[in-house]
């Protein structure tokens, strides 16, 4: 929410002089559907609003698993305009808003016309763009809350990353965590911590998730065996940063295969190992090529 104040804050001072005014309510959104809109009727009328814009979709919780959506588009709408004489306040429906490039302005589908050149952007392109460091159309916002956007969602290349290193034996993986140490120094994007096996492994979530929460990268070591800490660490980066699991199979070792690289630890160097996780790193635009 901080990063949608901020971006409200870039917005308001484009409204003309004493037109519009920023008032904060501390309500988190439920993603309930139609009820959760007439809901926020009511809240809203508590607060003293005298209307309440109401969206396409409005705190839809999206589509299932199979991709159907839990609720039609504008169900929303028509729950809370068929309670709005009870609620006592007046509803706002809009449907959504594109953009047309040939004419320069914004409106439905059908405000526009079918010789439209209908623009538009999904939350999940709008994270596509901002994940890969991507130009934002100018047509889709102001300049300032783009700048904040980024702020909050940096390129996949400046985000904090955790290597993880998994195998039987911990003085293999140990060598392969500074070998891959070295290869992220060189790439000199990020500031590189290590946590061999001499590290508490129930220490490790932590650590890892503190400092890819400020853009570093951590190399961790951990024993194949500790499943329980490799499931924790998987947790705690949701939101931190993106994390990357080698594991090193023994000979006679079956592989990890939860893991997102396996290599054989008798027929690969330590060297070779590593490459191919910087390999991998690019291939997610972890790493810049």
């Amino acid at each position: 929410y901080h990063t949608r104040v901020r971006c409200y804050k870039a917005v308001i001072v484009s409204y003309p002089e004493n037109t519009a005014a920023l008032s904060l309510l501390q309500l988190a959104m439920r993603m309930g559907g139609p009820r959760e809109a007439v809901w926020h009727a009511i809240v809203r009328k508590n607060y003293g609003c005298s209307h309440l814009i109401v969206g396409r979709d409005h705190a839809g919780p999206g589509s299932a698993s199979d991709g159907t959506p839990f609720y039609g588009p504008y169900e929303a709408q028509e729950l809370v305009e068929e309670h709005a004489d009870e609620l006592g306040i007046a509803i706002v429906s809009f449907q959504m808003v594109v953009y047309d490039a040939a004419t320069d302005r914004y409106g439905t589908h059908e405000e526009l016309g079918s010789d439209a050149d209908i623009k538009n952007l999904s939350g999940t392109q709008l994270r596509d763009l901002l994940n890969d460091g991507s130009e934002i159309p100018p047509w889709f916002s102001y300049p300032e809350v783009v700048s904040e956007l980024r702020k909050s969602y940096p390129p996949k290349s400046r985000r904090g990353i955790l290597v993880l290193v998994t195998s039987s034996d911990s003085a293999s993986s140990d060598v392969v965590l500074g070998v891959l140490s070295e290869k992220l120094l060189e790439d000199g994007n990020r500031q590189v911590t290590e946590l061999d096996s001499r590290v508490e492994p129930s220490s490790i979530p932590t650590l890892a998730s503190e400092v890819a929460k400020n853009g570093g990268a951590v190399v961790a070591s951990l024993r194949s065996e500790e499943t329980e800490i490799i499931e924790t660490l998987r947790n705690v980066m949701q939101g931190a940063g993106e994390i990357v699991h080698l594991d090193i199979a023994a000979e006679s070792e079956p592989y990890d295969t939860d893991a997102d690289i396996a290599v054989d630890g008798i027929s690969s160097t330590p060297g070779e190992s590593a490459m191919i996780v910087m390999d991998r790193l690019r291939e997610l635009s972890l790493i810049a090529d």
